[in-house]
Protein backbone atom coordinates (compact mmCIF):
# COMPACT_ATOMS: atom_id res chain seq x y z
CA UNK A 1 0.00 0.00 0.00
CA UNK A 2 2.64 2.62 0.71
CA UNK A 3 3.76 1.96 -3.53
CA UNK A 4 0.75 2.96 -3.87
CA UNK A 5 0.65 6.41 -2.02
CA UNK A 6 3.94 7.66 -3.54
CA UNK A 7 2.75 7.12 -6.81
CA UNK A 8 -0.73 8.85 -5.79
CA UNK A 9 1.08 11.64 -4.30
CA UNK A 10 3.38 11.83 -7.50
CA UNK A 11 0.95 11.70 -9.54
CA UNK A 12 -0.84 14.56 -8.15
CA UNK A 13 2.15 16.58 -7.77
CA UNK A 14 2.57 15.77 -11.33
CA UNK A 15 -0.58 17.64 -12.38
CA UNK A 16 0.02 20.61 -10.12
CA UNK A 17 3.51 21.32 -12.04
CA UNK A 18 1.51 20.78 -15.42
CA UNK A 19 -1.09 22.97 -14.40
CA UNK A 20 1.43 25.78 -13.08
CA UNK A 21 3.40 25.17 -16.23
CA UNK A 22 0.32 25.68 -18.46
CA UNK A 23 -1.26 28.40 -16.70
CA UNK A 24 2.53 30.12 -17.18
CA UNK A 25 2.76 29.22 -21.25
CA UNK A 26 -0.56 30.93 -21.22
CA UNK A 27 -0.14 33.83 -19.45
CA UNK A 28 3.19 34.33 -21.94
CA UNK A 29 1.43 34.33 -24.74
CA UNK A 30 -1.64 37.01 -23.44
CA UNK A 31 1.38 39.18 -22.10
CA UNK A 32 3.00 38.65 -25.37
CA UNK A 33 -0.11 40.08 -27.37
CA UNK A 34 -0.65 42.75 -24.77
CA UNK A 35 2.12 44.23 -23.81
CA UNK A 36 4.13 43.96 -27.46
CA UNK A 37 2.13 42.93 -30.57
CA UNK A 38 -1.05 45.10 -30.02
CA UNK A 39 1.09 48.02 -28.18
CA UNK A 40 0.86 49.87 -32.03
CA UNK A 41 -3.22 49.54 -31.95
CA UNK A 42 -2.93 51.03 -28.19
CA UNK A 43 -0.66 53.69 -29.55
CA UNK A 44 -3.57 54.62 -32.43
CA UNK A 45 -6.25 54.57 -29.70
CA UNK A 46 -4.54 56.93 -27.63
CA UNK A 47 -3.87 59.27 -30.88
CA UNK A 48 -7.82 59.14 -31.40
CA UNK A 49 -8.37 62.82 -29.11
CA UNK A 50 -5.65 64.20 -31.74
CA UNK A 51 -6.77 63.34 -35.18
CA UNK A 52 -9.55 60.77 -36.39
CA UNK A 53 -8.20 60.22 -39.60
CA UNK A 54 -4.52 59.27 -38.22
CA UNK A 55 -6.68 57.30 -35.81
CA UNK A 56 -8.47 55.17 -38.17
CA UNK A 57 -5.74 54.75 -40.55
CA UNK A 58 -5.31 50.77 -40.06
CA UNK A 59 -9.22 50.46 -40.78
CA UNK A 60 -8.53 52.68 -43.99
CA UNK A 61 -5.84 50.55 -44.91
CA UNK A 62 -7.48 47.02 -44.32
CA UNK A 63 -10.41 48.62 -46.56
CA UNK A 64 -8.33 49.79 -49.06
CA UNK A 65 -6.81 46.07 -49.74
CA UNK A 66 -10.14 44.39 -49.13
CA UNK A 67 -11.47 46.34 -51.86
CA UNK A 68 -8.52 45.81 -53.79
CA UNK A 69 -8.88 42.18 -53.62
CA UNK A 70 -12.38 42.33 -54.22
CA UNK A 71 -12.09 44.01 -57.57
CA UNK A 72 -9.48 41.61 -58.68
CA UNK A 73 -11.43 38.49 -58.05
CA UNK A 74 -14.08 40.08 -59.67
CA UNK A 75 -12.33 40.52 -62.90
CA UNK A 76 -10.88 37.18 -62.62
CA UNK A 77 -14.76 35.67 -62.52
CA UNK A 78 -15.21 37.71 -65.27
CA UNK A 79 -12.27 36.45 -67.24
CA UNK A 80 -12.97 32.93 -66.69
CA UNK A 81 -16.62 33.27 -67.56
CA UNK A 82 -15.69 35.10 -71.12
CA UNK A 83 -13.56 31.98 -71.16
CA UNK A 84 -16.48 29.48 -71.72
CA UNK A 85 -14.70 26.74 -70.05
CA UNK A 86 -17.47 26.29 -67.50
CA UNK A 87 -19.73 23.53 -68.09
CA UNK A 88 -23.23 24.83 -67.54
CA UNK A 89 -25.62 22.52 -68.21
CA UNK A 90 -28.08 21.81 -65.21
CA UNK A 91 -27.01 18.05 -64.65
CA UNK A 92 -23.23 18.83 -64.68
CA UNK A 93 -22.81 19.66 -61.34
CA UNK A 94 -23.59 16.57 -58.65
CA UNK A 95 -25.42 18.74 -56.52
CA UNK A 96 -28.08 20.13 -58.75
Amino acid sequence: MKIFTIISKFYYFCNIIKAYLMKNFFEAIASLFEDLLFLPFQLLAQLEPFSWWLSNGMSFLFLAIGSLAAVYWIKELQKFDKSGEENKDPSAHSFL
